[in-house]
């Protein structure tokens, strides 16, 4: 026979199994006279658990092949059972148990009254068993399965049912243990296949679909982890606290009956975990989580009910678990968590102030999609006041930086002006120095030279020391004044947006304030070594270019 042929069969009596995955054990049960309703109180998450150290030897000694075998080959080492007299092993029930074990065990505690039981069922075990991804499994489809789906196996529907009604951080605990692993519930009795993300549920006449439910990729956390982190955030939880919990990881859709007191249980949760993360604060209060949704006048709280739910309430959570998720997605969109949160507790706030906090959580999930709607009305309007404020910000900006543009223009133009009068005066004193030189009958140098020095000395200390100095440090002052605003508009609006609508003007401004600067300055420099040199050598020139007179007789 062929390893895949060994494998279908394998699958197929595993699919079989898991429709009826305690019948082997009730089975064993009814033959030692233990009640099914005592087996299923000793469930837990990964394993059964049943010890009597007093068991009846008679009802031991009436076990038969025939009871044995069908445990042993549905659940193979999973299972472990054996008897014990004192410290000594008399019977250990396996794969080698035959008529003879069972004899000799009959034989061995035939002075007894009583032995004692230890009978264990790994359901960490019996899932690598039954769901073929076990370590030796040849099939490479199937190992995928153990890098992606943390399964957990249930024996009684009882026991489903009560783990689901853990509180939400005791859910936590137990299911979401492996952040890289979508859990897969998989037990008998209603007919369900609830599947999300990070959670599916498959049960009933279902589990032969239980495939379809497992991913062959590991889920994505990122979506949950930035929920998660946007949460925490801006909510405040008081006195408990969740790891990762998010109401994506509940998320869930598929076919399920309406009054199913498992799939009530996950609705309750994800409801639950939705108020959690629109509230503005919740505190743990006398064992009740009791939310508060804060708006600018008014606050409303909201009592998160324990599990099992109030026949009236189930109605309710069932009608509004959807909407509440819709609005839940739309509260933390990736760009818009910061205002949409806010308008949520606000809104939520003023329409259940005035109701009882019990009565809050019904109002809450009658009025779910009429809350959403009325919420995305006035997002829109709260978008057209921000889009007003957006357009006067870019007005702002268009007009500060042609302002400084200008600006930088206007002082530019200042300092060719003052240059140019500068310029102008020099010629003017220089004629006027000659003029006043000659007003005699012969050239006064002293005169001349005395005009040209005090304009040099007017040139250095008004336009170039105090003109020049005051021209650069009020150019220093702007640009900081720039930067500084700058940085404001880039804090109102998108730093892209800003440097699109600024560009390079004023920066190129800025360059034809320093070029012009230095031009003027240097020009001014020219001006004095001109002057300076017209000092001492305009008077030598005319004096041996002037004829000496000859003398009358």
């Amino acid at each position: 026979m062929t390893v895949e042929t060994l494998s279908l069969r394998r699958e197929r009596s595993a699919e079989s199994h898991l429709t009826a995955p305690a019948a082997p054990l009730l089975t064993l049960a009814e033959a030692l006279g233990i009640a099914p309703e005592i087996l299923q109180a000793q469930e837990g998450l990964r394993q059964l658990s049943y010890q009597d150290a007093n068991f009846s030897r008679e009802r031991a000694a009436r076990l038969e092949l025939a009871h044995i075998r069908p445990a042993v080959e549905a659940y193979g080492q999973a299972l472990t059972c054996r008897f014990l007299l004192g410290e000594q092993v008399v019977l250990t029930v396996g794969s080698a148990t035959d008529e003879a074990a069972l004899a000799a065990f009959r034989e061995a505690t035939r002075l007894s009254p009583i032995v004692e039981l230890e009978l264990t069922l790994d359901k960490v075990a019996l899932a690598q068993r039954w769901l073929g991804y076990g370590p030796t499994e040849p099939s490479g489809r199937e190992l995928k399965v153990l890098s992606t789906c943390q399964p957990f196996l249930f024996l009684f529907p009882e026991t489903l049912a009560e783990t689901l009604t853990n509180p939400l951080g005791r859910l936590e605990e137990r299911l979401f243990t492996v952040p890289e692993r979508k859990v897969l519930l998989l037990a008998p009795g209603a007919d369900r296949f609830l599947d999300g993300e990070y959670l599916a549920l498959v049960s009933g006449a279902h589990l032969a679909r239980w495939r379809e439910a497992a991913p062959q990729t590991p889920p994505d956390e990122a979506p949950a982890q930035a929920l998660y982190t946007a949460c925490r955030e801006r909510v405040k939880w008081v006195d408990f606290s969740l790891r990762r919990l998010t109401p994506l990881h509940l998320a869930m859709s598929g076919q399920a009956p309406s009054d199913d007191a498992a799939t009530l249980s996950l609705r309750t949760h994800l409801v639950n975990l939705i108020i959690l993360y629109t509230a503005d604060r919740t505190v743990l209060r006398d064992g009740q989580l009791v939310a508060t949704y804060a708006g600018a006048n008014y606050t409303a709280d909201v009592t998160l009910p324990g599990l099992p739910l109030s026949k009236d309430m189930e109605v309710d959570v069932v009608r509004g678990a959807e909407p509440l998720l819709a609005l839940l997605n739309w509260t933390y969109h990736k760009d818009w968590a910061a205002d949409r949160l806010p308008l949520v507790q606000t809104v939520v706030a003023q329409g259940a102030r005035a109701g009882d906090p019990k009565r809050n959580y019904r109002w809450l999930l009658e009025n779910a999609g009429r809350i959403h709607e009325e919420l995305q009305w006035s997002w829109k309007a709260f978008l057209e006041g921000k889009l007003d404020v957006y357009m006067e910000r870019v007005r702002e900006v268009e007009d500060y930086a042609a302002e400084k543009a200008q600006a930088f223009a206007d002082q530019v133009l200042a300092m060719i002006r003052t240059l140019m009068d500068n310029v102008l005066a020099a010629v003017a004193v220089l004629i006027g120095s000659f003029i006043g030189s000659v007003l005699g009958n012969e050239f006064n140098p002293r005169i001349f030279r005395l005009s040209l020095l005090v304009y040099i000395g007017y040139v250095l200390v008004f336009p170039v020391g105090y003109g020049m100095l005051n021209a650069w440090q009020g150019y220093r002052a702007a640009v900081e004044e720039f930067k500084a605003r700058y940085r404001r508009f880039n804090e109102q609006l998108y730093p892209d947006k800003v440097e699109q609508i600024v560009g390079d003007r004023v920066e190129k401004s800025q360059r034809r304030f320093r070029r012009w600067f230095w031009i003027v300055l240097l020009t001014y420099v020219a001006v004095v070594l001109l002057a300076a040199w017209a000092v001492w050598q305009v008077p030598a020139f005319i004096t041996s270019s002037t004829p000496t007179p000859t003398p009358i007789p």
